[in-house]
């Protein structure tokens, strides 16, 4: 059975600090999902929702908050890299290509799902590090 899921874009107003502490050394990339069940919670008992039971009770499961960027008018939803062997995958890449892919904290949706049914091939992965350093995305040394 699937279940279903919503997906929300969040973007921010004002500079946000996304981190466990004041100082700018202490931070994360992303939001961590407890920091936003307690945030949720917070605001259900504030303005009295009953949004508090079902986040008790585990009917709402949300995850950690993750980076996106908009690529020419389309969303690229980035993902954590999976932690596994790349040796096959990545030998032949270059030097550079081969440290960025090794650097990355997160990579697209699609190469995600590419990697995790094991549809990747090197030369999807070289395309795509080299797509990605073209793109003027904030958070570049954290994404390939």
């Amino acid at each position: 059975m699937r279940k279903k899921f919503h997906l929300f874009r969040l973007k921010f107003l004002s500079p946000i600090h996304v981190g466990t502490g004041i100082n700018s050394e202490e931070q994360d990339d992303f939001i961590h999902s407890d920091t936003l069940y307690g945030a949720l919670y917070y605001i259900s008992v504030l303005v009295g929702s009953d949004l508090k039971v079902d986040i008790l009770s585990g009917k709402i499961l949300l995850s950690s908050l993750f980076p996106y960027y908009i690529d020419g008018g389309k969303v690229v939803y980035l993902l954590p890299k999976p932690i596994q062997n790349y040796g096959d995958l990545v030998k032949n890449l270059d030097y550079p290509l081969r440290k960025g892919f090794k650097r990355a904290k997160f990579i697209p949706l699609e190469i995600f799902e590419k990697i995790i049914n094991r549809g990747i091939n090197a030369e999807d992965l070289k395309n795509y590090i080299e797509l990605a350093k073209k793109t003027n995305y904030a958070l570049a040394k954290s994404v390939i």
